[in-house]
Formats: C-alpha cells, sequence, structure tokens
C-alpha cells in the first residue's frame, strides 16, 4: 500500500501575466500554459511563480522530475521558506528519487518544526527506503501535532502492518477513519489487515467502502478480489480482478491473481497463458516462476512443472520447498536426473532449511525424522496456530458427534477404504458427520460415501474460520482428519482448533508436524513404540492393523481361463508377470534396478505397470534398456473401472511394492484381489504400510526389511511356482478370516478410540496415547 497524504501548496498568480498563463492551465490548454512559463521564464518575468505553475503543469504529466529542477530553483532563492521545501520534497518523492526527498522534508522541519505534514511527508520517503521504525516515528511526530490527521493516522497503520504489528495498525486506521471516514486508502488499509487477521467478512466490507469512494482503483478491486477468494468465492473473486485488469491491464499484480485463481478453478489453458504473459513481461521473476510451474503440477504436466522447478532454483536457489518439488515433478515422469540431489536435500531438512515439502519427502526418504522436520517446517510456514474456536468449553452431546474431514469422499483411495466404516458406525452411540471440502460426487461410490454419513456437509465455499466455527456450533467431539498434508487441504480449519479432540488418520501415512493436532490413529507395526518421539501427534496404537478395509467393495475375480484372460491383455501365458500399479513418482532408481535385475533373472518374466504419462513410459523403457532389458518387457496398463482393476490384478503372479514409499490402498487391492505383495519395510510409517498388511493376513513371509531380502525374496518367488502357489493358497485362505477385510471389527476397534478419547476429555485430562484392546474373535 502506497503511503499517502503529501502536502501540496494551491497555486495563486501573482499578476495579470501569470494569470494569463494560470487561465490557459485552468482551461486545459496545457501546452499553451507551458509556453508563457517558459516565456516568463526566460525574461525573467516573475521567474519564480512562472516556474512553481510550470512545475504544476509537469507534475499533472507526470514529468516529476523535471517538476523537481524548476522547484529547487525555487527553493534555493527561498532558502527560509519550508513551504517551499515541503513543495520540492514532494515533486522528488513523485519522482521516486526518496533519499533527496527525506532530505528535503528534514530541512522543511527545521524550518517549521511544528508543521505536523512536514512529519508525514518525511515517514512517506524513509519509508520508501525501507526505514520503517524511523518513519513510524514521524507518523508519530506528525499525529502528536495534529491528533485528527487522518493521512498520518493512515500511514503508521501501513508501516505498522508492514513490521508485522497487526493489532495496532488497524488502530490506527480505525482512528484515520474516525477522523475522516472518506480515505480510500485507509479502507483498504483495514481491510488488508482484517484479511491477515483471518477476518474475511470484515475485510470485505471494508474493501467494498474503498471501491464506493474510489470505484476505478485498480488496488481496491484485487483487494476485494483477495477477500473473496479467502471466502471461496472464487467466480467472483475472478471477476473483481478482471475490474481491476481494465484499470491497469498490464499490472503483475493483477495477472498473477487472475492465473492463480484460474488454477484454482482448474481452468487450466487459461492459467498458462497468463502466466506465460507474465513470464514475458518479468522473465526473472522467481516467485512467478514458482507459481507457474505449481500451476503445471496440479494440471498433471510434470515434465514441463519439472523444467520451471529447474528454473526457479536457478533464479534462487533458496525458494523454500522448491528442490522436493523439483524431484517430485521430474520422479511422476520416471526422470531421474535429479535424483542425485536428494541425499544433499535430506541433510539440508536436517539443518532446518525447507527443501522438501511434507507430501513430498514420502517417496525420497523413509527417515521419520527428516519427515518430521519437513512436516514442521511447512506447517509453520503455512498454516502455523491460530486463533482457536473452540477454548476449553465442555459438553456431552447424546451420541459422540464425529466429523470427518476431507475433501476425498468420492472416487478416491480413501474413500475405497473407507466407505464401509462410515456406513457401519454404531448410530446409537456415534453420530457421523462429513465436511466435505468438496461438493459431492454423483459417481458410484460418491452417492454411496453420501447416503453412509448423518449429514453430508459442503464447505466448498466456506473461509477456513467459518468452517471452524460451523463445526464449532454444531457442538462437534472429534473431527478426524482424512487428508493431513496432501493436495487440496484446508489444514487452516485445524489450524483454529474447531473442536477439543482433532485426529490425523488414513489420508497422510506421516506426521503432520502440528503441535494443535491431538492424536494419529496408527498400529505399532507402522509406528513401533520406540518411535513415538518422532511424531508431533499423540499415537493411539489401534489393535490389529491402522488400515480401514471395505469388504464390501467389488469381489475379487476369478480366472477359471487364466490364459485366455492373459491373451486377452496382452499378457504372457507363460513366465512370471511381476506387477506394480504405484504411482509412478514411487519408483526410485533403486527400486528400478531390482526390478530390472529380477527380469534379467528370470527370462520369460515382463513387469507390468500403471499406464502413467507417456514420458514417463518413454523414460522406463530409456532405463530399461540401458540396464540391458529389452524395453519389450516393460507392459503399461491403462485406467479401467475399479472391478476390473481389480480383476486385472488377480492376473499378474507377484507384486512388487514401492520403497520406500510402499503401497497403501494399492497393496491392500492387490491382497484383496488374491496377489502376493513382497515389500520392504523400513523406519517411517510410509515405507511400514504394507507390512503393516502383511501382518495382520499371516503373510510375514512375504515382509522383509531390506532391498537386498526384498529383492533375494522376490526372484525366489518368481523362480519356484509351487512356492508361490503356496503363498497364494496361504492368502486365498487368510483373506477370509483375518482381521484384515473385517469391516466390521475394525470399526468397532476405531470406535473404541474415539470412546476413550471422549472420555479422557470430558475428565479433564490432556491427550495422551494409548493402545486399544482388541475384541474377542
Amino acid at each position: 500500500m502506497k503511503h499517502i497524504g503529501a502536502d501540496s501548496a494551491s497555486l495563486r498568480p501573482a499578476s495579470p501575466t501569470l494569470g494569463h498563463a494560470v487561465e490557459l492551465w485552468r482551461a486545459g490548454n496545457g501546452q499553451q500554459a507551458e509556453s508563457a512559463c517558459l516565456s516568463l521564464i526566460a525574461q525573467g518575468i516573475e521567474e519564480l511563480d512562472a516556474r512553481g505553475l510550470l512545475a504544476e503543469i509537469l507534475c499533472a504529466r507526470g514529468e516529476f522530475a523535471q517538476a523537481a529542477e524548476h522547484l529547487r530553483h525555487i527553493a534555493d532563492m527561498r532558502p527560509r521558506d519550508a513551504a517551499s521545501q515541503r513543495r520540492l520534497g514532494d515533486a522528488q518523492f513523485a519522482a521516486a528519487s526518496f533519499a533527496a526527498a527525506a532530505d528535503t522534508f528534514r530541512h522543511a522541519i527545521a524550518l517549521d518544526p511544528r508543521h505536523p505534514r512536514g512529519h508525514n511527508n518525511l515517514g512517506r520517503a524513509l519509508a520508501c527506503l525501507g526505514l520503517r521504525s524511523a518513519a513510524i516515528d514521524s507518523y508519530r511526530r506528525a499525529i502528536a501535532l495534529d491528533p485528527a490527521y487522518a493521512f498520518a493516522h493512515t500511514n503508521l497503520g501501513i508501516a505498522l502492518a508492514a513490521q508485522g504489528e497487526l493489532a495496532e495498525a488497524v488502530a490506527s486506521c480505525e482512528r484515520a477513519l474516525a477522523s475522516n471516514p472518506d480515505i480510500a486508502e485507509a479502507h483498504a488499509t483495514l481491510g488488508d489487515l482484517l484479511l491477515r487477521l483471518e477476518r474475511p467478512q470484515e475485510a470485505l466490507s471494508v474493501a467494498e467502502r474503498a471501491l464506493q469512494l474510489r470505484p476505478g482503483w485498480a488496488q481496491a478491486h484485487l483487494l476485494r478480489a483477495a477477500v473473496l477468494r479467502r471466502l471461496h468465492r472464487l467466480p467472483e473473486a475472478l471477476e473483481s480482478v478482471e475490474r481491476a485488469r481494465s484499470v491497469a491491464p498490464t499490472a503483475s499484480e493483477a495477472l498473477a491473481l487472475r492465473a492463480s485463481l484460474l488454477t484454482q478453478l482448474e481452468r487450466f489453458d487459461e492459467a498458462h497463458a497468463c502466466y506465460d504473459e507474465l513470464i514475458s513481461l518479468l522473465p526473472d521473476s522467481a516467485p512467478f516462476a514458482w507459481d507457474r510451474a505449481m500451476a503445471l503440477t496440479l494440471d498433471k504436466r510434470f515434465g514441463p512443472a519439472a523444467r520451471g522447478f529447474a528454473r526457479v532454483l536457478e533464479l534462487n536457489p533458496d525458494v523454500s520447498f522448491c528442490l522436493g518439488y523439483l524431484l517430485h515433478t521430474s520422479y511422476f515422469e520416471c526422470d531421474w536426473t535429479y535424483a542425485h540431489r536428494v541425499s544433499e536435500g535430506v541433510h539440508a531438512v536436517m539443518q532446518g532449511k525447507r527443501s522438501f515439502a511434507p507430501f513430498v519427502v514420502l517417496a525420497l526418504t523413509d527417515s521419520a525424522a527428516a519427515q518430521r522436520e519437513c512436516a514442521r517446517q511447512w506447517v509453520e510456514n503455512q498454516v502455523p496456530r491460530r486463533a482457536p474456536v473452540w477454548s476449553g468449553a465442555r459438553w456431552r452431546n447424546e451420541r459422540i458427534r464425529i466429523a470427518y474431514l476431507s475433501g476425498d469422499l468420492r472416487d478416491h483411495a480413501v474413500s475405497i477404504l473407507m466407505a464401509g466404516v462410515f456406513e457401519r458406525h454404531d448410530r446409537s452411540r456415534f453420530e457421523v458427520l462429513a465436511v466435505s471440502l468438496r461438493k459431492p460426487s454423483t459417481t458410484p461410490l460418491g452417492a454411496r460415501v453420501l447416503r453412509a454419513f448423518d449429514a453430508f456437509i459442503d464447505v466448498s465455499r466456506q473461509s477456513d474460520l467459518e468452517v471452524a466455527r460451523l463445526i464449532h456450533q454444531m457442538r462437534v467431539d472429534i473431527v478426524v482428519d482424512l487428508m493431513g498434508l496432501t493436495h487440496g487441504q484446508r489444514f487452516g480449519i485445524l489450524a483454529h482448533r474447531p473442536a477439543p479432540l482433532l485426529v490425523s488418520y488414513l489420508g497422510y501415512p506421516a506426521t503432520t508436524g502440528a503441535d494443535y493436532l491431538d492424536y494419529i490413529l496408527a498400529d505399532d507395526f507402522v509406528i513401533p513404540p520406540a518411535a513415538r518421539e518422532l511424531y508431533s501427534e499423540k499415537v493411539v496404537y489401534l489393535p490389529e492393523c491402522f488400515q480401514a478395509n471395505d469388504d464390501r467393495r467389488p469381489a475379487p475375480a476369478r480366472h477359471p481361463a487364466r490364459r485366455t484372460a492373459r491373451a486377452e491383455l496382452e499378457l504372457p501365458t507363460e513366465g512370471c508377470v511381476f506387477c506394480s500399479f504405484n504411482n509412478p513418482y514411487k519408483i526410485t532408481p533403486q527400486i528400478f534396478d531390482i526390478w530390472c535385475r529380477l527380469l534379467a533373472a528370470t527370462p520369460a518374466s515382463v513387469l507390468w505397470l500403471q499406464g502413467g504419462s507417456e514420458a514417463a513410459q518413454r523414460n522406463l523403457r530409456h532405463s530399461a534398456a540401458t540396464r540391458g532389458i529389452a524395453p519389450s518387457r516393460l507392459l503399461f496398463g491403462n485406467r479401467v473401472p475399479y472391478p476390473e482393476y481389480l480383476a486385472r490384478l488377480a492376473l499378474a503372479d507377484l507384486y512388487l511394492d514401492t520403497y520406500p514409499f510402499n503401497g497403501g490402498t494399492m497393496a491392500s487391492d492387490a491382497l484383496w484381489a488374491g496377489l502376493p505383495v513382497v515389500t520392504c519395510s523400513g523406519e517411517a510409517f510410509a515405507s511400514r504400510m504394507a507390512g503393516s498388511l502383511l501382518r495382520t493376513l499371516g503373510l510375514r513371509e512375504l515382509l522383509t526389511d531390506s532391498l537386498a531380502s526384498y529383492e533375494q525374496l522376490a526372484l525366489r518367488l518368481a523362480s519356484d511356482p509351487v512356492q508361490l502357489a503356496a503363498v497364494r493358497a496361504k492368502l486365498a485362505t487368510n483373506r477370509t478370516s483375518s482381521a484384515l477385510f473385517d469391516t466390521a471389527r475394525f470399526c468397532r476397534h476405531l470406535e473404541s478410540a474415539y470412546t476413550t478419547m471422549v472420555e479422557r476429555w470430558r475428565d479433564g485430562r490432556p491427550a495422551d496415547g494409548f493402545a486399544v484392546a482388541a475384541q474377542p474373535r
């Protein structure tokens, strides 16, 4: 926000000759008025007043440096006239000569120390020089001389806001408006402050008042757009940006906000065009290069995104989280050009540098300590603890009220696993609400999830604070966050402490690093007791497996004519079909080395992978060729409906898990389909998920603790059809008898965890870790 309120003397003609020039100027004949002034100056007739009028004409045209030359002449001729000094300072300020302006204003104050506008104007110059503390002192001197000086109060508010002193800044703006309610800049500054203080509804009213005062002010339109964006009223926000651009079409701030809004609205082609225009205007802007790369990532254009993040690091090697996104997007295309930088990034994280975003790090290292540090850094930077909505009140609902918070209550892995749990909650003891960050889905799974809740509340158009207040008004006992730090999360809702108990579960297999979350649900395999200190939440141990599973999902396929079914999918009818449908970004060069060695050791085998992008397939084939494997031995499946996908899994022989980010839902799907999974378990939650499933199924023999043993086990099973058949038979038996796919049993254990949490809270005891006892079978 530009500091305002310059002191300008009004022009008064000194003689009929000068009066003629003034009349020309007032009549709109600027060129003739300028010529008259130059003639007077050349003749030495009324020179100082003529220079004063000429300076006014030049300022009106934006030629401030030329105006300052004439005003300097006047000030030199009138060295004891403070008003002349102030007028010169104003022109120097307008010409962006802030140091010269500050010196001139100091001279004016020395001549007239009790003139409040002199102090205000000095403050403006000092603020532009980055000398905020000195500027604040100058504004306060101006206010001491004139307590009703609205412009000085406004400028003080702007300076205090820049220093992060938001409460004092709000008070300054409110005092300015009490003195003069018609200062648009004061309203705009106050609106920006209220937005930063998470008071968006108040900020919207103030922004709209600024627009009433100055309807054509682009900055006020942009403020309104920013407020509407915070309120998740994205189409309206975009309209305000368009109004701002109609006033200042090339303003980079408006163009950047438009691009960001279009990205949020998933109008990616338009967003990319905006970013291209921004980059053409400011090719060396690291922030704009970053925003463009993030938009490309969300549009799943991972190759261009990776090149974008590389460009960001060229412009500024210290941009927070950029190295992690460079690795993440390039790994999505199985491009391991930057893989050598993983250890560098992990080391930097442990030194306190923001190298990796939380979700990104899960596929790069199995260090639970590094993952916690990444999460802590992210939360501290993006969503620190905010003013709580719930502040200690206690209540006792007839039924424990649970709100599942998620944007994934649709065709998503979380809903595939949780749908049966939502349906089976004991409604005599629990009221189950969905607080959805997206509109309800009309797909079969989406409709099923919608029906499973007592109430499905779409909060996609509400601000974080509004959602937090809504949860509190409903007197929710427990908010279960099913997203964690994944894409689309609204962690700001949790930062406002909307309920007595906040729980992280399932969607994010790691600690959130947020000290305002109470619990994380796990089991003693994914979080061994010795590792509890690496999690910011208190660990609640479920008795068998951390992962919910839905036993009502499509039944595993039976293929009596397996050879025929394989042939139809162009799979070999003989030999081992290795399979891994995990996301491409989970494939590391180390794991791919092992897979290629397995192919080399089993000549009739193939590796069946998720389709991914054309670039990912091309890169994998090239990498296989460089490792001595014919590219034709890599097969890629296209996306198909879920029941067909499960049926395809049953056609493979052995599922090869990824490391350090194991499969979660993918591993569960494979086991449900009767396909054995070989996994390697590491240190962190994400690298122990498949191991937990296998342990629960009684198939520990498929669980390894090193990549060497993982490779040896996979080779042994692929080379021994009898042993592999025995494992498949055991899986088929245990799948129906173990606890892993017993949804009702899992739900009772989950409810026991919720009950204990609520009892502790009602008794006034703080959150603490505990283990849920297994129910008799």
